[in-house]
């Protein structure tokens, strides 16, 4: 029995350790966003609105392709969480990583047509094309680590789990801090060819150290893969629109406005990762925990209870961030970057709905519904497409920001008044399933 599988089942989510697990993703994750907004804070300094929006375009193809194969690490802890031998536990995660080795092959391998077909047919910017396709395999490589961190995320190992979250950032703010303060370089080029340096280190240790909990790589079983595809595509999909869409305005306002305008924009949706800091570290906690949640009154009434306190927390910074966005965007970026204010402000009432709602998403996994997720978050994407086409060459930064934040609050208000419905409609169900059989028609 290798590491992984003794050790996996030996934790179990007690409510009274969310808080302090809470806090732990926190740390971790806070701490790489704190970094990665310190990182994008230099390069817009030094290099100006115009190679800044240059990188912007850069880091928006990276995330994407980064964060979307965490589809299958996400269906890695739904399997998980409903395993009870450590066999099968082994069984499927081996094939997790098989699935993301793949992943990360084919993206690389199409790389450079897909930027130059990007940058030529959508963007309308054919000198873009090396910057998407360097951040396609950018993302592809730092994929892999998202492994690493679900095999301690599903092990409840939260500390380790948040040290992988800022391993990366951290080394690239060191790479940066030796380019920007000790040489005279200000190239977007030599930035670009820092990150993907970095990205190709961290995946190479990050595919040696998966390779060495998995004995037997090589062997492939097609119904565990097949399980995985048939419950993991939803996933897949809903990843792809729900991490598309806070870039997508970036795509879009690339397309119809120019490079300098991007850098604006920028500014004012890296300030709003002070959200996704405690978003994405209440998503690391919360996702297991919604996993294991039946749908009995005390445990789905513990789980609410659970996350009243994280999105209260969310809710003070989005608060502040709006009352002091003005003076953060001078002290932070500079004063040439004004522009950026307002679009944030507007960015932010947005962020207020959807974080409400973030617990509740992970409902539809609990409830084996993860294709009604993926049409509430498609929906949201066509409704914010067709407002930034329409409203992002009407009225520039503005129309952008306005689009995002109609899109995330209709979202977010439709689809929390469904989940609720549907577990309702669950355990009124589960009730009469339930009901013995000598009472049914029985009168007083």
């Amino acid at each position: 029995m290798n590491k992984f599988s003794s050790a996996i089942f030996k934790n179990r989510i007690l409510s009274g350790q969310s808080v302090k697990n809470y806090l732990s993703v926190l740390l971790g994750i806070g701490s790489a966003r704190i970094i990665a907004l310190f990182n994008n804070v230099l390069i817009a300094r030094f290099l100006g609105a115009e190679k800044y929006g240059q990188f912007s375009l850069f880091y928006v193809i990276m995330l994407f392709a980064w964060i979307v194969p965490q589809s299958l690490d996400t269906t890695f802890v739904k399997f998980a969480k409903g395993q009870t031998t450590s066999g099968a536990m082994s069984n499927y995660w081996r094939a997790n990583v098989q699935l993301k080795v793949i992943f990360c092959l084919s993206i690389i391998l199409i790389s450079y047509p897909t930027g130059h077909l990007l940058a030529d047919v959508f963007f309308q910017k054919p000198q873009t094309a090396w910057l998407i396709s360097y951040g396609l395999v950018c993302g592809a490589l730092l994929s892999i680590m998202n492994s690493v961190a679900s095999y301690f995320q599903v092990r409840e190992k939260f500390g380790f789990f948040a040290v992988m979250q800022g391993l990366y950032t951290a080394t690239v703010c060191i790479g940066l801090l030796i380019l920007f303060w000790i040489t005279s370089i200000r190239n977007i080029a030599f930035v670009v060819y820092l990150y993907t340096a970095i990205s190709g280190m961290i995946g190479a240790a990050s595919l040696a150290m998966l390779l060495g909990t998995i004995p037997n790589f090589s062997i492939i079983e097609p119904g565990i893969i097949r399980n995985i595809i048939q419950f993991g595509k939803w996933i897949f999909l809903t990843a792809i629109v729900f991490y598309a869409f806070p870039r997508i305005d970036g795509m879009v306002l690339t397309r119809y406005l120019s490079i300098e305008a991007l850098g604006h924009y920028s500014v004012a949706s890296q300030l709003t990762m002070a959200i996704t800091v405690v978003t994405g570290s209440l998503s690391a906690v919360f996702l297991p925990k919604a996993m294991s949640v039946s749908l009995e009154r005390g445990s789905l009434a513990s789980y609410i209870k659970d996350a009243v306190r994280p999105v209260s927390l969310i809710l003070v910074c989005i608060v502040l961030l709006e009352f002091f966005a003005p003076l953060l965007v001078k002290i932070v970026y500079g004063p040439q970057y004004t522009n950026a204010i307002l679009p944030l402000r507007i960015l932010l009432i947005g962020y207020i709905f959807s974080s409400i709602y973030l617990p509740l998403s992970f409902l539809y996994y609990t409830i084996d519904l993860p294709q009604i997720r993926f049409f509430l978050e498609a929906g949201k994407m066509c409704i914010v497409v067709i407002l930034l086409v329409q409203l992002t060459p009407l009225w520039d930064l503005i129309g952008t920001a306005i689009s995002m934040s109609i899109a995330m609050a209709s979202n977010a208000l439709f689809s929390g008044v469904l989940i609720i419905l549907l577990l309702r409609n669950r355990k009124l169900h589960s009730r009469h399933q339930f009901v013995p059989a000598d009472t049914v028609g029985n009168k007083p």
